[in-house]
């Protein structure tokens, strides 16, 4: 967290500001590029919500992004807390815990197959969902 980073002491602020960054970059893109942002509800089927935009990127002829869902699950994360040592001089200890966090799903329309891509901003990986 803090060599890569630049940053001098591994604060829990870095996640806020890594997080911050990443959903600016997907609200930048979905703009420059014209994809729909879809949030989803608890009971929505994605995919049912997603099929008109599927369609409508594969009536192009072209593979690219349909559209980009976000939604709000449960995923294990790092919470960081912060104590000071009898120096003065802050420290920071980091633990797992279950939170609801924001889940963007990138619907791509890839010629003659439909792909899903999920990003847990938290977690910082990517997975083709199959």
């Amino acid at each position: 967290m803090t060599a890569h980073l630049g940053n001098p002491i591994p604060s829990p602020a870095i996640f806020d500001k890594i997080g911050a960054a990443f959903r600016k970059a997907v609200s930048r893109f979905a703009e420059d590029e014209h994809i729909p942002v879809v949030r989803f509800t608890k009971t929505d089927r994605k995919i049912d919500r997603m099929r008109p935009y599927l369609a409508t990127q594969a009536a192009t002829g072209r593979s690219g992004v349909a559209a980009i869902g976000l939604a709000q699950e449960y995923a294990s994360v790092f919470t960081g807390t912060q104590r000071d040592a009898p120096n003065g001089i802050p420290w920071f200890s980091f633990t797992k815990s279950q939170r609801r966090v924001s889940c963007y799903y990138f619907y791509l329309w890839l010629r003659h197959e439909v792909a899903r891509c999920e990003w847990l901003r938290e977690g910082g990986w990517l997975m083709p969902e199959t």
